[in-house]
C-alpha cells in the first residue's frame, strides 16, 4: 500500500469539498467553530494554521470520518457498491461474492 501524504493545501481542498457537500458555506462553518464569520476564510487563505483539535471539530460539525475524510474517493464509490450491492437477491449476492473471490 503507497503512503499518501495530504499538504495542507489538500487537507482544505477536502474540507472544502465535504462542506460544499453538506451545503454549507465557509461563513457557517466559522461561525461553527465558535469564531468570528471570516475565521474559516483565514485558514483557507493560509493566514491561520489549522490545529488538530480544529480538524477534528471540523470533521465532527461536517459528520465525515477520518477514513472518510483520508479517501474520500473510494469511500464514496464503496458506498455506491454497497447501496447497490444490497438491493441484490440472495443468489445474485452469492455470485457476485463469489465472483470477487476469483478476481482477488
Amino acid at each position: 500500500m503507497e503512503k499518501q501524504i495530504l499538504s495542507s493545501k489538500e487537507i482544505i481542498k477536502r474540507i472544502d469539498y465535504f462542506r460544499e457537500k453538506k451545503g454549507m458555506s465557509a461563513y457557517k462553518l466559522g461561525m461553527l467553530l465558535g469564531h468570528a464569520k471570516t475565521y474559516y476564510y483565514r485558514i483557507q487563505n493560509n493566514e491561520i494554521q489549522l490545529s488538530m483539535e480544529g480538524f477534528l471539530e471540523i470533521l465532527e460539525i461536517l459528520d465525515v470520518s477520518l477514513i472518510e475524510f483520508a479517501s474520500p474517493n473510494n469511500y464514496l464509490e464503496n458506498q455506491e457498491f454497497l447501496k447497490l450491492f444490497t438491493n441484490l437477491s440472495k443468489e445474485n449476492k452469492l455470485v457476485i461474492t463469489e465472483l470477487m473471490k476469483k478476481l482477488n
